[in-house]
């Protein structure tokens, strides 16, 4: 009779201590909603935001895109893709600023943003080249000069996390060029032969490439000829080049080893049988 009354007494307690761990675990599930769902919810509400602000951008709404930016920062101040985008709505705007003034506006809250996406991500390539970019249109107002004086630093920063972004080597080929630093350009030049032959046509139209520049890029582009990611682009560029050089011999070469991989392009076998008709005519005058 005692054992059984001291079996119901365990029971009892052991009961007890269930129901108030449960108890607890509840209160303590509770406790983390409350604190959390407001935050998942301002979490929530900032990513929308800044998902329809990024569609704005899209669309060339670029003020709108700005206040929705704005929004998600109030909600969100620790996320970097929002001041980095928020920093592009207004770079946007000062493109099309009516005034100096206003575009220099513009610009220093831009800059401003692309430093705080900067600081809460290094190692984001795209924030690093933004601000190299606004930084350097900065420096060409008057009082603003020193602006520039981080360009390069910016340039590096962007290329030390992705040395490879045709954007970014581009980019740096160009300000060296424009800032009179030929000499530091080229291994630059070189590189972006390397990575991407086609950027060729580009710089052309920015008369980069003139002289021993050219000659950088040229034998960029032989080792890129040999590399079978680059190969393709790289032959149909060394054939444009040796056409621009009136080296048809050469240019030939490049456009039948370009034929090679691509038997049935109908675009490399009218630039061949262009090549072949202006090399006959050259001849005959001669």
């Amino acid at each position: 009779m005692v054992d059984n009354q001291v079996r119901k007494f365990e029971l009892f307690e052991l009961f007890k201590l269930l129901n108030s761990k449960k108890i607890i675990i509840t209160i303590a599930l509770l406790a983390f909603f409350a604190w959390s769902t407001p935050k998942l919810f301002r979490l929530a509400l900032a990513d929308f935001q800044s998902w329809l602000a990024r569609q704005r951008l899209a669309t060339g709404d670029a003020e709108a895109a700005e206040n929705l930016l704005a929004k998600s920062l109030q909600q969100v101040n620790s996320n970097p893709s929002y001041y980095y985008f928020y920093g592009e709505s207004l770079y946007a705007q000062a493109r099309e600023a009516k005034t100096s003034k206003a575009a220099l506006d513009l610009l220093q809250q831009s800059k401003n943003a692309y430093e705080k996406a900067t600081t809460l991500n290094p190692l984001e390539g795209n924030y690093w080249f933004r601000l190299a970019q606004t930084s350097r249109w900065l420096s060409k107002f008057k009082g603003h000069e020193h602006e520039g004086d981080k360009v390069e630093t910016f340039f590096q920063r962007a290329l030390a996390v992705s040395p490879n972004s045709p954007i970014f080597v581009q980019a740096v080929v160009q300000y060296y060029s424009k800032t009179g630093q030929v000499d530091r350009s080229r291994e630059y030049v070189r590189r972006l032969a390397l990575i991407s032959p086609q950027a060729y046509s580009r710089l052309k139209k920015h008369s980069i490439l003139s002289g021993p520049m050219e000659d950088t890029f040229t034998k960029g582009l032989e080792e890129a000829a040999r590399n079978p990611l680059t190969r393709r682009e790289a032959l149909r560029t060394l054939a444009e080049i040796a056409m621009k050089r009136k080296d048809w011999h050469t240019a030939e070469h490049y456009y039948l080893a370009a034929l090679e991989l691509n038997p049935n392009d109908k675009n490399l076998h009218q630039k061949l049988e262009q090549l072949r008709k202006i090399s006959k005519q050259f001849k005959q005058f001669k």
